[in-house]
C-alpha cells in the first residue's frame, strides 16, 4: 500500500476541512513522515535480501562454471589418455604381428631345413635292403606330406611288393589311391578295392566311404547307397559310420 505524501493530505485536509488547527496539520505532517520512514526502512530491507538473493545465486553461477571448466578438463585428460593407450596398443599389435612374421617365417624355413634333410633318407629307407615295413611307411607318409607325391607311391609301392603281409598294406593302398582321386578317379577306385581284398581292418570302411563317394561323383547313386550301407552295417563303431549313415539318410 502506497502513502499519500503529506502535500497530498494537507490539500485533502484543506478541502475538508479549511479550518483545521496548526496542531492537528502537525499530527497529520508527523504520521506521513513516520510512514516514508517505515516504506524506506521496507524497502532497504527487500533491497538488501534482493542484493543477498542475486550475491549468492552468482556464487553458485560461479562455483557451477568452475566444476564445469574442471570437468570438461577431466574429459580432455580422460580422452588424451584413450588416445594415448589406444596408440599404444597399436603399437604393440604393429609389434606383435611383425615378431609373429618373423617367427613364421623362421618356422617356414626350418622346415623347408628339416624335409630337405629327411629327403635322402626317406629315399635310402625305403630302397635299402634292411628297411623294416615301418620304416618304409613312415618315410613314404613323409614325402607324402611333402608334396613329393611320386616318391611317396615309389615308397609304398616298395613296401606292398616287399611286405604284401604288412599291416600298413592297407593303409598304404588308401594312400595311393588318394593322391589318384581328384585327377584319375579309375585308378584310385583300383587301390581303394584292393583294399576290400585284404583282411577287415580299420582301412576297410575308409576304403568304402572313398569308393562311396567315387561313385555319386560318377551319378553312380545306387552303388554308392551300397558302400555306404555296409560301412553302417559291419563298422559301426568306425569314425566313418556317422558320415555314412548321414548318405544313407540323405534324401
Amino acid at each position: 500500500m502506497t502513502i499519500p505524501s503529506w502535500r497530498t493530505v494537507l490539500c485533502l485536509g484543506f478541502s475538508v476541512a479549511a479550518c483545521a488547527t496548526p496542531g492537528q496539520v502537525r499530527r497529520v505532517e508527523t504520521q506521513v513522515l513516520v510512514g516514508q520512514r517505515e516504506q524506506a526502512r521496507a524497502d532497504s530491507a527487500r533491497g538488501a535480501a534482493l542484493a543477498q538473493l542475486l550475491a549468492q545465486q552468482q556464487r553458485l553461477m560461479d562455483s557451477l562454471l568452475a566444476l564445469t571448466r574442471a570437468l570438461d578438463e577431466r574429459l580432455a585428460q580422460v580422452d588424451r589418455n584413450a588416445q594415448s593407450s589406444t596408440d599404444d596398443l597399436r603399437r604393440d599389435i604393429s609389434v606383435l604381428a611383425q615378431s609373429m612374421n618373423v617367427s613364421a617365417q623362421k618356422l617356414a624355413q626350418i622346415r623347408t631345413d628339416i624335409e630337405s634333410r629327411q629327403a635322402p633318407a626317406a629315399a635310402g629307407d625305403s630302397a635299402g635292403a634292411g628297411a623294416s615295413d615301418d620304416q618304409i611307411n613312415a618315410a613314404a607318409y613323409r614325402e607324402l606330406l611333402a608334396g613329393r607325391t611320386q616318391t611317396a607311391r615309389d615308397a609304398y609301392h616298395d613296401l606292398l611288393s616287399r611286405f604284401p603281409n604288412s599291416p600298413y598294406a592297407a593303409t598304404a593302398l588308401i594312400r595311393i589311391g588318394s593322391t589318384f582321386d581328384a585327377a584319375q578317379p579309375d585308378s584310385a577306385r583300383g587301390y581303394y578295392l584292393q583294399v576290400l581284398k585284404l583282411p577287415k581292418s580299420s582301412a576297410t570302411p575308409t576304403a568304402l566311404l572313398k569308393l562311396g563317394a567315387l561313385e555319386e561323383r560318377r551319378g553312380n547313386s545306387d552303388a554308392a547307397r551300397q558302400y555306404y550301407q555296409q560301412i553302417v552295417k559291419d563298422f559301426p563303431d568306425s569314425v566313418e559310420y556317422p558320415a555314412a549313415l548321414q548318405k544313407i539318410r540323405k534324401p
